[in-house]
């Protein structure tokens, strides 16, 4: 869409910098890559087609805004134009260009999955520690006091009977005078529900150690690979390397797994099927008339100049 090329017309010449910076690109690449790390080419030679012109817009303004907005910035293709001084060299670059904007497209698409990926470990362990310790005090003082009402019904077995269907806050300062067993009822709801909330959370952080063991190999690789096709091939790897260690029955394991699998695949697809040409490349070749002309007026220009200096050498020799 409109917000994702936009943010791609502004990283992909930082990334064909960083390539020619590095020294990742072959010799006879370098000239091409010069001109993709020019923010101005993506400007002028790779044109997005929307789905909804300015024209069609107005002629469906009885649409919703919204609607307009989501099939108006959906782009359908993308038309690259490559020059070059023969048929040769012009289909090279362009072939260069199109594999360059699917590869880097990929690539950047990967870093943020991956850099989102180590945002969640970062927040969520320490958010997930907080919880289990805070659980696991409030589970304390609730065993507490289930063990002293577990007294207090024997010590006081005429306030045993069950209240009526009348619905009580447990924790108003009024139901200390409730029946022993409503209480009792009451406290063991609420530790159940910590524990569950404790196990759940426990199986969250295992995802989290999980996920924080995938990052730490996928930077490793990103730090490499600058093919973004390549890359989710390798980063593939290492989902299935690990999924190997998960035994079968860890489900929440499995579930993170999936999650990094789904978001691989579809970047993979994205930038594949996606972005397939389809058609094959027109070549063009520009009018030599301009090029004509230009000598025409070049030639004038020095004939001029040529007839302005005699003539002033000749007033001057007189």
């Amino acid at each position: 869409n409109f917000i994702d090329w936009r943010g791609l017309q502004k990283n992909l010449p930082i990334l064909a910098s960083q390539l020619l910076e590095t020294q990742k690109v072959k010799p006879e690449q370098e000239k091409q890559y010069r001109y993709l790390a020019d923010a101005t080419w993506f400007q002028k030679n790779v044109i997005p087609t929307y789905a909804l012109t300015k024209a069609d817009t107005k002629d469906i303004a009885s649409l919703s805004k919204a609607l307009q907005e989501e099939g108006g910035t959906k782009i359908l293709n993308l038309v690259v134009t490559a020059t070059g001084a023969n048929k040769e060299i012009a289909e090279s670059n362009i072939d260069l260009a199109i594999r360059f904007i699917k590869e880097g497209s990929a690539y950047l698409a990967i870093k943020n999955l991956i850099n989102g990926y180590e945002t969640r470990v970062l927040s969520n362990d320490a958010e997930f520690q907080k919880k289990i310790i805070d659980a696991e005090v409030d589970l304390k003082f609730m065993s507490e006091r289930a063990k002293n009402l577990e007294l207090l019904k024997q010590r006081f077995p005429e306030n045993v009977g069950v209240s009526s269907n009348q619905i009580v806050d447990m924790t108003d300062s009024l139901a200390k005078y409730m029946p022993i067993t409503t209480q009792l009822v009451a406290i063991n709801t609420d530790i159940n529900n910590t524990i569950e909330f404790l196990q759940k959370t426990r199986n969250e952080l295992l995802q989290v150690k999980l996920l924080r063991d995938f990052v730490a190999q996928a930077k490793s690789v990103v730090s490499v690979e600058s093919n973004g096709l390549l890359l989710v091939d390798e980063l593939l790897n290492i989902e299935i390397n690990m999924r190997q260690i998960v035994k079968a029955d860890d489900m929440n394991g499995l579930q993170i797994l999936n999650m990094i699998e789904a978001g691989l695949v579809n970047i993979r697809t994205n930038f594949t099927k996606g972005l397939e040409p389809n058609m094959l490349p027109q070549l063009t070749k520009p009018s030599p008339i301009p090029v004509v002309a230009s000598g025409f007026i070049g030639g004038g220009f020095f004939q001029l100049l040529y007839l302005l200096i005699r003539k002033v050498i000749r007033e001057n020799n007189n």
